[in-house]
């Protein structure tokens, strides 16, 4: 159940997503006070079944006429799947634009300055250095290291990278103006 509170005190929109067994048949005002989300006076509530919550912005020109556009406000899943899709078309065009042709595809090679990145490394949150990264076939993979002296490089997919930081990797390429 997704729960929309409009807290006037804050001027903030929250939403919360709890599954229905947590709140039950308990009375739902009870259960946001509770979670300090309600306060009565200064909040109101609706609950929605929906997957998203539909958002409508009504803006007012100095004729009084009126725009209005719609969108949503996603879940963070959705963010991070957006983020991440984005920040891995950004990288394919910086490899296409100052990486090296390669097997039918393009790779970059990092020299001095490596980019350190946050990566699920065998399944497990880690720090990770980047030494090339490359696309064949819109599967983009980077050629990582851990900070560890023992750690050996490894190829990783870049779905495997935390959303935010494959920016880094990209701004290198960028920033280094496709020096080989």
């Amino acid at each position: 159940m997704k729960i929309v509170i409009m807290n006037v005190g804050d001027a903030r929109i929250d939403i919360v997503d709890a599954p229905d067994h947590l709140i039950g048949d308990e009375d739902i005002e009870k259960w946001l006070s509770e979670k300090d989300f309600y306060y009565p006076g200064i909040s109101s509530w609706m609950a929605v079944s929906a997957d998203y919550v539909p958002v409508r912005f009504i803006t007012y020109n100095e004729e009084g006429e009126t725009a209005v556009s719609h969108s949503r406000i996603n879940t963070v899943q959705e963010i991070v799947y957006n983020v991440k899709g984005r920040e891995k078309q950004e990288l394919i065009d910086a490899l296409q634009k100052y990486g090296e042709k390669e097997d039918g595809g393009y790779e970059y090679h990092f020299h001095g300055t490596m980019p350190c990145i946050a990566a699920y490394d065998y399944d497990e949150p880690a720090d990770v250095v980047v030494y090339a990264v490359r696309v064949k076939d819109n599967w983009l993979s980077l050629i990582v290291r851990g900070k560890e002296e023992y750690d050996e490089e490894h190829q990783i997919d870049a779905g495997e990278v935390f959303a935010g930081h494959l920016d880094f990797v990209t701004s290198e390429i960028i920033n280094n103006h496709g020096k080989k």
